[in-house]
């Protein structure tokens, strides 16, 4: 399995990268960190997934996702967020956006959550301390 993961912070790919290797599922990760080498690398090499910070995604996140469909059709986007409060944005998930982790649980989740999204299937995995706040 060969992964693209795009953060802005060293010490979550890193983290992330030493986790999915050790795991013996993942044969190639590779980092970058800017939201305009995400497409490059798409254009480049051939990726079973991207593992994607959502601070990348903020300026122009849907435009982004669109671009990555284009590019890498059908690819699945794992997208890392502080908080978990993209957990429920229906517009990154109508934009590709297959599964969605807490930095601080993706460790104990990311092996998992890439099982999952290079099988087909979605994983939303909610903060421990979530409480879905009523309208």
């Amino acid at each position: 399995m060969r992964l693209l993961i795009a953060d802005t912070q060293a010490v979550v790919r890193h983290g992330l990268k030493q986790v999915l290797l050790e795991s013996g599922e993942v044969d190639t990760v590779d980092e970058i960190t800017e939201e305009r080498q995400v497409v490059r690398h798409l254009r480049e090499s051939k990726y079973d997934a991207v593992i994607l910070d959502v601070a990348l995604t903020r300026a122009r996140g849907e435009e982004l996702l669109s671009e990555i469909g284009m590019v890498a059709p059908g690819i699945p986007v794992l997208l890392l967020s502080y908080t978990g409060e993209d957990h429920c944005n229906a517009r990154l998930r109508e934009a590709g956006v297959l599964g969605n982790l807490t930095k601080a649980q993706a460790p104990r989740h990311v092996v998992p959550a890439v099982r999952a999204l290079i099988d087909g299937r979605s994983y939303f995995e909610l903060p421990a301390d979530y409480e879905h706040q009523s309208a």
